[in-house]
């Protein structure tokens, strides 16, 4: 049986439910990390990964792209951990104007910089967690646009 998604143990006032999120990524074997880059049009993005903490070894990485008017936490949050528990180094970014992003809020004007956003940070995250292990992207909606973009990874 395959093991339970934890937005199992979410409530209305957190995705983790009663835990502190230190407390609840260690009883999910997982380690957690974020910081702000900054992209070449001067807008701070956050970022944020999950990855799995021993015996759980590194199978490959995973990025996270939400969709529009989404970002990374919440769901995507709880999902990254589910795919972390499996063995991938997973990580996501919030677009310009999404979530905890500089920008206007929901507001894309060209989706190219975003796409490049994305490249950019996905590249940088798997050179440092698994070069050489298999990458895949998990993609919902405007993340599936990225996705089909011409220059996407």
């Amino acid at each position: 049986m395959a093991e339970p998604h934890p937005i199992e143990e979410a409530n209305e006032e957190s995705p983790f439910g009663s835990l502190p999120p230190d407390e609840f990524y260690a009883r999910h074997s997982v380690s957690h990390g974020s910081e702000y880059i900054t992209n070449p049009r001067g807008l701070k993005l956050f970022t944020q990964w999950w990855t799995p903490l021993p015996p759980t070894k590194t199978i490959g990485t995973l990025a996270l792209v939400h969709g529009f008017t989404g970002e990374s936490s919440w769901f995507l949050q709880l999902t990254a951990v589910y795919f972390t528990k499996a063995g991938f180094a997973t990580c996501a970014i919030d677009h310009q104007g999404h979530g905890f992003s500089d920008g206007l809020n929901a507001h894309i004007p060209d989706i190219n910089p975003v796409v490049d956003d994305c490249i950019s940070f996905f590249t940088s995250f798997r050179a440092r967690h698994a070069p050489s292990l298999p990458s895949f992207l998990y993609s919902e909606s405007l993340g599936g646009a990225i996705r089909a973009s011409n220059h996407a990874p």
